[in-house]
């Protein structure tokens, strides 16, 4: 893996968890699907 897909992955980590805090309701597993459809 190298750097720039570590990086990616992290801030993609960084967004799911600032949405999850932001909407409690709504399940990591249906954002990323969500974000992964766009």
């Amino acid at each position: 893996m190298s750097v720039n897909e570590f990086s990616s992955l992290s801030n993609f980590c960084v967004v799911i968890c600032n949405l999850q805090q932001s909407i409690p309701e709504m399940d990591s597993a249906e954002l990323i699907k969500t974000h992964l459809n766009q």
